[in-house]
């Protein structure tokens, strides 16, 4: 009886151990996570800095509108990777892991994005927030600019997010990997540090259409900065809302041709 039970108590501590060092890997790496995604917040800082004041800046934006773009970029990209996780979304095509939530009765879209987001972003989200507000206390703007801003910043985050979705699908459909897309998001990641106006009308062009990012940040700080009439606002936001909707059906079309890899 007395060995029943200290073989019961030394299970129970095993466990207990178990549990708790599972615990605390998993709160030490959702730390870590976070203070990376605050340190590129922070980086972001540095680098406009020294691109401002080493050199001669760029023409036609001040410090603080850098640091405006730069805040919003911080905010837009980390709303995406809270809310879709791409590299985890891509694995988990390979793998077969998606197929449990194509026969639940709800949309595939909209399960994929709340299962596959990376919370510890929204650290990203927070410190991009207090960047872009010291930014917009030493500049100058209107009450319309800023509700343009919200504006364009929701349909244009709203319209990448679905736009990232299908080129996963994408990716899975024709290579059958992760790695070009989670590239290409950090390429334009990079590139979209600046204003889109210094890659020439081409470039423009590309990050506006073929990789919608200038959508969620570029457009909406211009219109804080009170660069667009409400005509040209009401354009823009409707070219966001266009290739979200594209890029829905898209998703769908895609999706008919996934293949389980896990049998």
């Amino acid at each position: 009886m007395f060995e029943r039970l200290r073989n019961a108590i030394r299970f129970f501590l095993i466990s207990w151990e178990y549990s708790l060092l599972n615990f605390v890997s998993y709160r030490t790496s959702s730390l870590m996570y976070t203070i990376y995604n605050t340190f590129l917040t922070i980086s972001t800082f540095i680098t406009i800095s020294v691109v401002y004041y080493v050199s001669s800046g760029i023409a036609g934006w001040s410090y603080y509108q850098l640091m405006f773009l730069a805040a919003t970029m911080n905010i837009g990209v980390s709303i995406l990777w809270n809310i879709l996780g791409a590299g985890n979304l891509s694995t988990q095509l390979l793998k077969g892991g998606v197929d449990p939530y194509l026969v639940k009765p709800f949309g595939i879209a909209t399960i994929f994005l709340s299962a596959y987001g990376l919370p510890s972003q929204m650290a990203g989200v927070a410190s991009g927030l207090v960047l872009l507000l010291f930014a917009a206390s030493h500049m100058t703007f209107t009450l319309a600019g800023a509700i343009e801003y919200v504006v364009l910043l929701g349909v244009g985050t709203f319209a990448m997010i679905l736009f990232t979705l299908m080129l996963v699908v994408l990716a899975y459909v024709l290579i059958k990997g992760s790695f070009f897309v989670n590239k290409l998001l950090g390429f334009g990641q990079g590139l979209s540090k600046y204003p889109l106006n210094i890659y020439g009308l081409a470039g423009q062009l590309i990050f506006t259409i073929l990789f919608p990012i200038g959508l969620a940040y570029y457009y909406p700080s211009r219109a804080f900065m009170g660069a667009y009439s409400p005509l040209v606002v009401a354009a823009i936001a409707l070219l966001g809302i266009a290739i979200a909707a594209v890029s829905y059906k898209l998703f769908y079309v895609l999706m008919k041709q996934y293949t389980s890899a896990g049998g």
